[in-house]
This record gives C-alpha cells, sequence and structure tokens, in this order.
C-alpha cells in the first residue's frame, strides 16, 4: 500500500478530494494524502475488521480445513477491502481533519482560542492514531507561503503537559517499576519524544492521560488567543521554543509560547498530584461473565490406552499445536467414547475423526490415528451422526484397531481442544495408562 504512493502517475481527476494511479477491478485505489506511512488508522480498522472475519470462517469451516482455508479466505476479503474501502475511509478521515481545524481558525474573534483548545487537547490522541498528519500540512504550507504559521502553534503545550504528570507520577508513586520507568521517561518527554510517556505510563491509567489532554488545551488556547507565530518547524521539547523567535524579533511570540506552556505544565502537575494513586486501578473492578466464573473445564479420556505427549505424534500440524493444544492416546481397543456432554459437531464420513462441542463451550477434536482417512471408513462404523446430543462416556465410535495397525498406519490418537485460543489455558493432566472417564484435560 504503500507503494502506491511512489509508483505510477496520478490519473486526472479525483475521487473524494484523494489522488489515485491504479484500479482494481475498475475501483479507483485512493490514499489519504499523507499517505500510509504514518497512519495507524486503516491499520486498525482493517485489523478488526479482518478479525470479524476470521471469527466468522471459523465457525463455517470444517476444522480439518481450518489451518489453510480461515487465513486463506480472511486475507481473500480484507485486502482488497483495505485498498477499495478501508484506505479511501482512513483518507477522507484526514482530509476533513485538515479542512476542520483550517475553518475553525478562521472563525472571528474567537477562532483563534478554539483552535488552540482542539489543537492542544486533541494533538496527542490524533498522534496515537497518526492522523496528526492531517493537520501538519497546514502549518508547513502557512509557513512556505507567508514565512509563518499560527494553526500548529498551540500543540506545542502538548509534550510539556504530558511531561508534568509523569513528573508528579514519578513523585507520587510508590511502585518501584512505575518510578524506573517514569524518570527516563520524563527525560524524553521534555526533550520532545512523548511516546514512552503516552504508551507506558499515562494511557494504561488513562486519568493522567485526559489530564495531560485538558491542561494542553488550556496552555493551548493561550497560545492560540495570543496568535502566537511559529516560523519553523523540526525542533521537539526545550529546542522547539526558537521555532517562535523571529529575526530581529527575537521575544515578540516567544514570551506568550513560553507562558501558555508554563500553565500547562502547571496544571498538568498539579491534577495530578491533586488525584493520583497508586491503588487506583486496582479499585475498578470489572463484572464477570458466568464462563469467566465457571472454573474450570475437565475432558475425559475417550480412549481406554496410553497417555502421552502431543510431541509424540507424526503429523506435525497436531504435534506443532496448530490444531490446538491437548494430548494424545495409544487405544489399546477400539471404541471412542464421547469426553464430555455436549452436541456432536462432525462426525468424518470415514469415521477416521469426530468433532464435540461441550455444553461448557470447550471444542473437542477426536481423531483417530495418523492418515487414517486414507482407509476410507474401513474398519470404521460411527454410532452417533452430526447434531446428536451425547453424555460423557456414550460410544461415539467403533474402528478395528488390528486392521488400522496391519495397514502401517500410526494408532496414537490426538484429543484436541480445537478453541484453545479462546482460554486462559489448557492443561494435559494425564499420563501413563488411561480409561473412559479418567480425567485427561483441564481447561482454564
Amino acid at each position: 500500500m504503500v507503494g502506491l504512493e511512489t509508483a505510477g502517475t496520478i490519473m486526472e481527476g479525483t475521487l473524494l478530494a484523494l489522488d489515485y494511479k491504479i484500479t482494481f477491478l475498475g475501483i479507483p485505489i485512493v490514499y489519504p494524502q499523507s499517505g500510509y506511512t504514518s497512519s495507524v488508522v486503516p491499520i486498525l480498522i482493517a485489523t478488526g475488521v479482518g478479525a470479524q472475519l476470521e471469527k466468522y470462517f471459523k465457525k463455517v469451516v470444517p476444522d480439518t480445513l481450518k489451518l489453510f482455508f480461515v487465513p486463506f479466505c480472511t486475507i481473500v476479503i480484507i485486502v482488497p477491502l483495505t485498498f477499495i474501502v478501508i484506505g479511501p475511509v482512513a483518507g477522507i478521515l484526514t482530509n476533513l481533519l485538515n479542512v476542520v481545524f483550517g475553518s475553525v481558525y478562521m472563525i472571528p474573534v474567537v477562532g483563534g482560542i478554539l483552535s488552540g483548545i482542539l489543537v492542544g487537547a486533541l494533538w496527542q490522541v490524533l498522534v496515537i492514531f497518526g492522523l496528526h498528519w492531517a493537520i501538519i500540512p497546514i502549518g508547513i504550507a502557512n509557513m512556505a507561503t507567508f514565512g509563518y504559521d499560527v494553526v500548529m502553534s498551540p500543540y506545542f503545550a502538548a509534550s510539556f503537559a504530558q511531561s508534568m504528570v509523569v513528573m508528579a507520577i514519578y513523585i507520587k508513586t510508590k511502585d518501584t517499576n512505575m518510578k524506573r520507568m517514569a524518570l527516563p521517561a520524563l527525560i524524553s518527554g521534555l526533550f520532545g519524544v512523548t511516546e514512552p510517556c503516552i504508551y507506558g505510563i499515562t494511557l494504561p491509567k488513562k486519568k493522567p492521560f485526559v489530564i495531560s489532554c485538558i491542561a494542553a488545551a488550556i496552555g493551548g488556547a493561550i497560545i492560540g488567543w495570543a496568535g502566537v507565530m511559529r516560523y519553523q518547524s523540526g525542533a521537539l521539547g526545550f529546542f522547539g521554543f526558537m521555532s517562535f523567535v523571529k529575526a530581529g524579533e527575537p521575544l515578540s511570540g516567544l514570551i506568550w509560547a513560553v507562558i501558555g506552556v508554563a500553565v500547562a505544565m502547571i496544571l498538568a502537575f498539579v491534577m495530578t498530584m491533586a488525584t493520583y494513586s497508586d491503588e487506583e486501578p486496582k479499585t475498578k473492578q470489572t463484572k464477570k461473565s458466568a464462563s469467566d466464573t465457571a472454573g474450570p473445564r475437565v475432558i475425559v479420556s475417550p480412549f481406554t490406552g496410553k497417555a502421552v505427549s502431543l510431541s509424540e505424534v507424526e503429523d506435525e500440524v497436531f504435534s506443532g499445536g496448530m490444531m490446538g493444544q491437548g494430548l494424545a492416546v495409544i487405544p489399546e481397543d477400539g471404541k471412542v467414547y464421547s469426553p464430555c456432554d455436549g452436541t456432536v459437531s462432525t462426525v468424518f464420513p470415514t469415521g477416521h475423526a469426530v468433532g464435540i462441542t461441550a455444553d461448557n463451550g470447550v471444542e473437542v477434536l477426536i481423531h483417530i490415528g495418523m492418515d487414517t482417512v486414507k482407509l476410507d471408513g474401513k474398519g470404521f462404523t460411527r454410532k452417533v451422526k452430526d447434531g446428536d446430543r451425547v453424555k460423557t462416556g456414550q460410544l461415539l465410535i467403533e474402528f478395528d484397531l488390528e486392521l488400522v495397525k496391519q495397514a502401517g498406519y500410526s494408532v496414537v490418537s490426538p484429543v484436541i481442544i480445537s478453541n484453545t485460543d479462546e482460554f486462559s489455558d489448557v492443561a494435559p493432566t494425564a499420563s501413563g495408562n488411561v480409561k473412559p472417564g479418567d480425567e485427561l484435560i483441564v481447561v482454564m
């Protein structure tokens, strides 16, 4: 996607004020004027939509085909969707921001104050999502045209407000780890690089981040009201004050820039000192769902035999955990019993595998031997069908164990939790000899 910005020639006309150079199925592939390299919004939207697609395909694609077809189908849809819809939506959003910030400043009398509040309050939020590149071109264009810019000036208060919040946290916290993080983040923030402050400290705690935005808004309002002019860009932190110095008039805008920053710093520091507490996150209790409090789920052995690690399964799809975590059993007879109460989700026509969705939400896949699908059902007898309700210990499948061995196939049979990623832990608990009903796996 980044390559689209440099390859090809811009076609005549634009779509919704967005440039495009190529089309897909006749549909223009457009991109934001600020490009994709500095924007996180398309990534966030594409990942969110892609996650929903993946969940859908996990439900409809059979277990034996999930490894390949779930990511394949997801990518086949999300890639063109990102080019054609998601990317342009992000571009329209950035263009709208450009128009909004430019228009607000033009409001008579109060335009400077309102623009200062907006830029100061939202700057750090925009930086997080890469949307600050929507208003940076305004400042660059103004400096190129008039030799100065006033629209972008209020942003300067944000990094100092953020830094003072971190300084207050450093002073108040009794958490040794927090102090270790806060000090270098504070130093970095004072020199204009606030990402360690934002991502490491204030954003995870939420309230300190909001305080920094409020303080930056007030400092930005002062800078905007005074019409402080910025004559160059590039310098950050304390060095950024030089951007407000005009040749021959060294104090013309610098004094108001200092005042705006000082107010933002004082407010951020005082508000954080008054509200911050190490115990803050611990006092917030989230409501737990029934699944969170239901406790561990126990899956029992469907075989009589010897329990072994999945690593002893010859097929890397199972031994590598690609289908999910679990255990394997070397069966001693040809009977497979239900490992839980639930519903039969899949019985393969060849009878070599069966999937069960337990009443407690665990999805269990029982695969009899390796490559036994090649027997084409010979020696396998199904006792249940798709959709049947089953109880723990109910007979599911009978198979000819000796026939499988004589055909040259391994009889090591994986018992897999196919929705492993929905749980915090899947712990195999059995070893050695097991019989139907013995605890095999505990799912947390």
